[in-house]
């Protein structure tokens, strides 16, 4: 199916070929509708995954593509923060994966708020918390 136009799949069409059209569609360069700031999809996905430990904390989460994070506190509480609200419109999911009773803190920006907070905290292990700005503050969704 070489040759086919960044398009999404349609519906009662392109049988066999959904993969192929939808990957040819999510490798397209991205515009950002308030910025004009140009991105493209990593590797067809419109997110990035991260594994980070308390070696590596705190980390600072990129404004494009959104990321999942995968966090490991067994040796200590990790602190992950999270882009600047203005600079990214994407979803950010942050998963404790330990057993341990070491925490997970999200941080925001400047003054920024995740759901009118300056942080959110994960306690408990497979727990996630996704986020989305909304161009000024994080919401948890």
């Amino acid at each position: 199916m070489a040759g086919i136009a960044a398009r999404l799949p349609q519906v009662s069409g392109d049988d066999g070929a959904w993969g192929t059209v939808l990957n040819n569609f999510l490798a397209q360069s991205l515009v950002n509708v308030t910025t004009g700031a140009t991105t493209s999809a990593q590797n067809g996905y419109l997110t990035q995954i991260r594994l980070i430990t308390y070696a590596s904390s705190p980390a600072t989460l990129t404004p494009n593509p959104g990321q999942t994070a995968l966090v490991d506190s067994t040796n200590g509480a990790v602190s992950i923060v999270l882009p600047d609200a203005t600079a990214t419109y994407n979803i950010y999911n942050i998963k404790k994966t330990d057993n341990t009773a070491n925490t997970v803190t999200i941080n925001t920006t400047s003054s920024q708020t995740i759901d009118g907070s300056a942080s959110a905290v994960i306690q408990v292990q497979y727990a996630c918390v996704s986020v989305v700005s909304d161009g000024t503050k994080w919401h948890i969704i």
